[in-house]
């Protein structure tokens, strides 16, 4: 499946989408929800969020079985995979993401912004999730610029 490029948002970003469609494809989930990109992070390990959560403790493994079991049962996918494109749940964080990159004085939005949108949100069982692990805001923040500072 093929989604629409676009030009702010890094080729990692790109796959995290992808991916989380693919999952949502593959369960026969008609939306993909912010737990479905987030899986995609996982699904996508070589990528800034995947390492900042490491980082900071989080056990991936874990973390991975407990979005799981908030996703909603499977069902028929309604949508053709190669029909598919930006759902509001993706333009929303998107949009989160990009204000989150221009705090960070970024013009690129990537993964690391994403999981910043997702943390910042801080309703629905992704970010429920992702605060049960006792890590903040603050402190995603914080080992965001430490990583890319190195």
């Amino acid at each position: 499946m093929s989604m629409p490029m676009r030009p702010w948002v890094t080729n990692h970003a790109h796959e995290v989408f992808a991916s989380a469609h693919e999952l949502a494809e593959r369960l026969g989930h008609h939306d993909v929800t912010p737990l479905h990109i987030m899986l995609g992070f996982l699904d996508q390990m070589e990528n800034l969020a995947s390492a900042v959560l490491s980082q900071l403790g989080v056990p991936l493994d874990i973390l991975e079985g407990e979005l799981k079991d908030h996703l909603p049962a499977p069902g028929m996918p309604r949508t053709p995979p190669n029909e598919r494109s930006w759902t509001p749940s993706d333009e929303r964080l998107i949009d989160l993401a990009k204000v989150e990159a221009d705090k960070l004085g970024h013009r690129h939005h990537g993964s690391e912004h994403l999981l910043l949108a997702f943390i910042r949100d801080s309703t629905g069982p992704t970010a429920t999730v992702l605060l049960g692990h006792g890590i903040g805001y603050d402190d995603v923040r914080a080992e965001v610029i430490r990583i890319l500072s190195t």
